[in-house]
């Protein structure tokens, strides 16, 4: 133990303290280093403390404490497996230079309070300082109620402030601001991130795309983080993550939220909110494997150009919902698709605002049991698709679902027995278009008003068709008009 102030009573024992294992002279007589410092300044009266290395090949465990803080990082620092780096709240940690960091292939402990926060930040002004890096055999991590700022990552491994690759941190309470590209990058990764603002780099960088937090595979939970901002994408997901993003705040981004490339695992989406984001979003530009649930956000989600079900799987949407599209974008079902509103909470197919028109909702062959219940459809059917929902060789439920101000056409079947009940057609160019002599559909109360050229298409709908006044409405069981 060392005092920590010379000149204070040496009987206090809140003027004692351990020696950092870092500021050390002397050996003992068998040549080891003498935990202390004879004959020179005390190790915790040391302000700031200078690090080249730590001594992990004769400690398991490390602690940066308050006292000796700062510490002036002139390399990167590295946690070997099975070590523990311990750093006490109020600690700030300045690295040198580009090259300078943490590689933990150990555990970081980095638990500071509200009121002490732990900063990492950069030593020179206008000289960045590589970051964090956790690498596969790095466990049991965590950083609470941390600051850090003016990262550049590695060239090596990418740019970020924040790299968790093949392992997993618990990261919570904490700020994370003026970094190079990305806040964090999390590969295979299964982290716990929880109340941490991510504000950008603090500058534009021009021609590059900054991310606030970026996924690739691994199923993270990032919930209730209260600001992501200043970001080409706030948050973004690619090559099979699946993770759970809920309760965030994403402000002033390009992209709120953007879903690219497959993923076996679906992610989950849950009230999530955004504002000033030239998308407030969730964009979606995927594949969707496995069963999906879309709950209630107050971004909406956004297909993007294409998003396709694929076969076998299925995407229940919950109540509420609201699903936009892209100038141009489409909606490929060849799973099931259950989206059943309510009469309250109606789920609602449309353009994102200035998109319009979008393409189609296209059921293929392959796709089953797919209903749509209290639905709107709006603004489809654009360029030369023949309705905003086109379902063909198979069969779909329709029950209350409006059709509206959709460009060629409301629903397109094509050789299709679906069943239509208690559905609206109006302000579209054709109500219903019905296609093919395979099957017939089931269509009974229906209600038409102001479809441009004609309420029913059925070119082959048999004797008793007649035509009917498009500024009509009517309710009948069975109709069909000839243009």
């Amino acid at each position: 133990m060392e005092r920590v102030d010379s000149t204070l009573d040496g009987c206090d024992p809140s003027n004692w303290a351990n020696n950092n294992l870092i500021t050390r002279n002397g050996l003992d007589a068998e040549s080891n280093k003498i935990n202390g410092t004879p004959k020179a300044q005390n190790s915790v009266s040391v302000s700031s403390t200078t690090i080249s290395s730590l001594p992990f090949s004769e400690f398991s465990e490390i602690t940066l404490s308050f006292l000796g803080n700062p510490y002036e990082i002139q390399s990167t620092i590295l946690v070997p497996e099975n070590k523990i780096l311990v750093v006490e709240p109020g600690v700030t940690l300045k690295f040198k230079g580009n090259k300078d960091g943490l590689d933990i292939s150990g555990t970081l402990k980095a638990i500071g309070t509200d009121d002490k926060k732990i900063i990492f930040t950069s030593l020179i002004e206008g000289t960045p300082w590589e970051g964090l890096y956790f690498n596969e055999t790095s466990i049991d991590s965590e950083l609470n109620w941390v600051q850090i700022s003016h990262t550049i990552g590695s060239k090596g491994r990418g740019h970020y402030a924040i790299f968790v690759e093949n392992s997993s941190i618990v990261f919570k309470n904490s700020i994370v601001e003026q970094y190079w590209l990305r806040g964090i990058k999390l590969t295979g990764s299964d982290s716990f991130i929880e109340k941490v603002n991510f504000l950008g780099p603090g500058l534009p960088i021009p021609g590059k795309e900054v991310i606030g937090i970026d996924i690739e595979q691994g199923s993270p939970i990032i919930q209730d983080c209260g600001l992501i901002k200043d970001h080409e994408y706030g948050i973004y997901l690619r090559s099979n993550a699946s993770p759970v993003i809920q309760g965030n705040n994403l402000e002033g981004n390009k992209y709120a939220i953007f879903v690219s490339d497959n993923s076996d695992t679906p992610p989950r989406f849950i009230n999530n909110k955004g504002s000033n984001n030239i998308f407030d979003a969730i964009s979606l530009r995927a594949t969707i494997h496995g069963n999906i649930v879309w709950e209630v956000n107050t971004l909406p989600y956004l297909i993007h150009d294409f998003l396709v079900l694929s076969e076998g799987s299925t995407l229940e949407i919950k109540p509420g919902v609201e699903i936009t599209f892209r100038n141009g974008a489409s909606f490929n079902i060849k799973g099931t698709l259950l989206a059943q509103g309510t009469a309250e909470n109606k789920i609602i197919f449309t353009a994102f605002p200035n998109e319009v028109p979008w393409k189609e909702i296209y059921f293929e062959p392959e796709s089953q049991n797919s209903v749509l219940e209290n639905v709107t459809i709006s603004y489809g059917a654009g360029y030369s698709y023949k309705g905003a929902i086109h379902v063909q060789n198979t069969s779909v439920q329709f029950n209350n679902v409006i059709f509206d101000n959709n460009g060629r056409g409301g629903l397109f079947l094509e050789n299709s027995d679906s069943v239509v009940q208690n559905s609206y057609f109006q302000n579209n160019e054709i109500g219903i278009r019905i296609e093919g002599t395979e099957k017939s559909p089931q269509i009974t109360d229906y209600y038409f008003e102001n479809n441009e050229k004609c309420d029913i298409y059925w070119p082959s709908g048999g004797d008793g068709c007649s035509d009917f006044e498009s500024d009509t409405t009517i309710n009948v069981n069975c109709a069909c008009c000839l243009y």
